[in-house]
């Protein structure tokens, strides 16, 4: 019998007994589901603890803790001190980081506490000498709202959320540490950017003055790599070159940051594979089941003249559209399933060293260690083809096997069952 009646036989059988079909289709889509959606989320969880240093297109961030050497307070103006996390980086070890093999660009920052009676600020100074490549803190000012970056000694930024609060608008004059700076602009910052967050943006030799240090010297530095290079070799490297310093890059990060789950990719993987057994199981057993129950029809298939191979090939095309039709209701459904998920805000909260705002700080003042950001959720196609492949060789699998066991029965056998 030719192979296209076979398998208009076999997809007209799937279609007109559905109600039978159904509960095959369920399980299928059901495992298929949950081993997309658990990949889905895994995936965007770990874009998701990314965002500090591909917002800030940042490989690494450097800074020298109170552990490292000792805390250092700021010898400037009163009111202005280092963080704990933040101590003195000097210009001439800034200088040799530039010159180590497998960097591509640093940006220096300084970050500043500002303590006065009205309250808790935070103050970062920014190297603006590179406008084409920013990275780091600098970017903020590709995040302008309203107004411009700032370009001249004395003018400031502040962070939109932060202005709106204390009502200091564009041309309002504001003191820091004593100085006088203008408002230039206020700054809206991208979705998970936090390691770059203050309240005041200013030029980096504007900082130096507040703080008392020595000229060009930071406290937090951000790294970009050359492409290929593994910033674990370059953490080795930092060791010697800048003792005392941490080094900061988003996979070790990504252990200690709070999120939806503390899930690790390797027990996500696992899950998602025990999900695919789970469909493997399941979707055989219901199409065998499904073709064990039509007996009687392979008994009549064959009083009428069809031979085994026709009886295989065609319960094998009904078992294919079925897998297909399950596989792809199964990516559907793992897809709205961690669109769920991933709808709802989740905390990206900083480990205490890459937090700019001190947590005493934030429990009083308009800070958050916190910020609520959502889930990336990624079109992912080898996910797609594997839960299509699992579900359409299930069932081809179990379809052929069960049918070619069936079709051995005698036809008058197999009417009287």
């Amino acid at each position: 019998m030719p192979t296209t009646t076979l398998l208009l036989h076999g997809w007209k059988t799937a279609i007109s007994g559905w109600s039978r079909s159904l509960f095959v289709l369920f399980g299928l889509a059901l495992g298929c589901g949950l081993y997309v959606a658990i990949t889905v989320l895994s995936d965007g969880y770990g874009r998701l603890i990314s965002l500090p240093f591909t917002e800030l297109r940042t490989d690494l961030v450097i800074q020298r803790s109170i552990a490292g050497g000792g805390e250092k307070s700021a010898s400037g103006t009163s009111g202005i001190r280092l963080p704990f996390s933040n101590q003195p980086i000097t210009a001439t070890e800034i200088e040799q980081l530039t010159h180590l093999e497998g960097v591509a660009t640093i940006s220096p920052t300084l970050l500043l506490w500002h303590q006065t009676k009205n309250g808790f600020s935070v103050i970062a100074g920014i190297d603006q000498r590179d406008n084409q490549n920013r990275i780091g803190t600098t970017r903020v000012m590709d995040w302008i709202k309203k107004g411009r970056p700032i370009k001249h000694p004395g003018e400031a930024v502040v962070k939109s959320h932060y202005g709106r609060f204390h009502k200091i608008k564009i041309g309002d004059r504001i003191t820091l540490g004593g100085a006088e700076f203008k408002i230039v602009g206020t700054a809206s910052l991208k979705q998970g950017a936090s390691i770059a967050a203050a309240d005041f943006y200013i030029g980096l030799d504007d900082a130096i003055k507040l703080s008392g240090m020595g000229p060009k010297e930071a406290n937090l530095i951000f790294v970009r790599l050359n492409k290929g290079i593994d910033p674990i070799g370059i953490q080795k490297k930092l060791k010697k070159l800048l003792p005392g310093a941490i080094a900061s890059t988003a996979d070790n990060i990504g252990d200690i940051m709070k999120g939806m789950s503390r899930i690790s990719s390797t027990f996500a993987q696992l899950f998602g594979w025990v999900s695919l057994l789970f469909t493997g199981l399941i979707g055989y057993k219901l199409i065998s089941g499904s073709i064990h129950e039509r007996v009687n029809q392979i008994g009549l298939l064959k009083t009428i003249g069809w031979q085994r191979s026709d009886i295989i090939r065609s319960f094998t095309a009904e078992s294919a559209l079925i897998g297909l039709t399950g596989g792809l209701l199964g990516v559907a459904l793992g897809y709205g399933l961690a669109a769920a998920f991933g709808s709802m805000e989740i905390t990206l909260s900083l480990p205490w060293n890459l937090s700019p705002t001190p947590g005493a700080a934030a429990a009083h003042t308009q800070h958050n260690l916190g910020e609520p950001v959502s889930l990336t959720l990624a079109f992912l196609p080898m996910t797609i083809f594997i839960a299509l492949i699992v579900a359409c060789v299930v069932s081809v699998l179990g379809g052929y096997f069960t049918a070619n066991q069936l079709a051995r029965i005698k036809a008058r056998e197999a009417l009287d069952r």
